[in-house]
């Protein structure tokens, strides 16, 4: 058996637990694409680009279909797939979305009680 990361098929999986769950937050961490028009692509670099290619438009159809209640997408740049030793730049690049987030959670919770208006989670019934 050869296993694959579950990002080729479903690279933001917040809709596994949309029926579950009172609120769903998907948060898309994929660092925006810098192209040098100067230059020709490493090859590891092409096959990159291409998956992040092909998960940008699993999500787009995903989103237009079913999307989450709050979708987060912190913008990280000058950062390549697999450089995770840049771990403090993109805490910092994500700061914005992250005081973001802690803003739209709240509202969320104040606005529903705890319980997202509309939804039918298991929470939140079981608290009704």
């Amino acid at each position: 058996h050869v296993l694959i990361d579950g990002g080729a098929v479903n690279p933001l999986p917040y809709d596994l637990w949309q029926d579950e769950c009172d609120a769903t937050v998907a948060i898309e961490v994929a660092p925006a694409r810098a192209a040098d028009p100067g230059r020709n692509p490493r090859a590891l670099d092409a096959v990159f680009t291409t998956i992040q290619i092909m998960q940008h438009s699993i999500i787009v159809e995903k989103m237009r279909r079913r999307p989450p209640d709050l979708l987060v997408r912190p913008r990280i740049v000058n950062v390549r797939l697999m450089e995770f030793h840049k771990a403090r730049q993109i805490f910092e690049q994500a700061e914005p979305e992250k005081q973001r987030l802690k803003r739209e959670l709240q509202r969320l919770m104040d606005a529903g009680h705890g319980k997202i208006p509309g939804r039918g989670g298991r929470r939140g019934a079981a608290a009704e």
